[in-house]
């Protein structure tokens, strides 16, 4: 018999993961401004958000093969990793560059 958790706890983790990627592109963005207005450099903050959206997924994603990688190698196949690694590339730079817009009509 396994552990069968609730959908209240699944939402939960969801939403504390996204409140922790929240955080911490917050706290990216103060610091950033900080290092910008020291050095006298004018801060284009919605620049640097779609930069940060595009590259913080793949920085995320290889720090968890990394873990994965010391913890239990071999677990996660190198054709999994490169397909997921050009998914989320192509993805934030889709996400940066605005290349396909999805339109919701009514």
């Amino acid at each position: 018999m396994g552990i069968q958790y609730s959908p209240k706890i699944r939402v939960s983790l969801e939403g504390n993961m996204k409140k922790l990627y929240h955080k911490f592109l917050s706290l990216n963005i103060e610091a950033a401004r900080k290092r910008y207005q020291k050095r006298g450099i004018n801060f284009y903050e919605e620049k640097y958000i779609k930069r940060q959206k595009a590259t913080l997924p793949i920085l995320l994603w290889y720090i968890i093969v990394i873990i994965f990688s010391k913890i239990l190698p071999g677990f996660i196949p190198l054709s999994i990793i490169l397909i997921i690694f050009l998914i989320l590339t192509l993805k934030g730079m889709n996400d940066y560059f605005g290349w396909v817009k999805i339109k919701y009509f009514d």
